[in-house]
């Protein structure tokens, strides 16, 4: 049975450089996270959204606090 995973909000950006630029980070360090891009490609309105496994939230701070 698959296990239930609960993603919590951890950032939110206006370019997806930025996003891709945190989610690599987190990667290498072993921490889930996935990208959610809610932009509008048109009029670039929207934000996109990186998200977290809630048990690495913290983690996921510490880790990019210190960039």
């Amino acid at each position: 049975m698959a296990e239930n995973i609960e993603w919590v909000l951890f950032k939110t950006y206006s370019n997806i450089a930025n996003a891709l630029f945190h989610k690599s980070i987190l990667d290498e360090a072993g921490i889930p996270s996935v990208i959610i891009n809610d932009k509008d490609t048109t009029f670039l309105l929207g934000e996109i959204e990186l998200y977290t496994e809630k048990d690495y939230f913290e983690k996921a701070q510490n880790l990019i606090a210190k960039l």
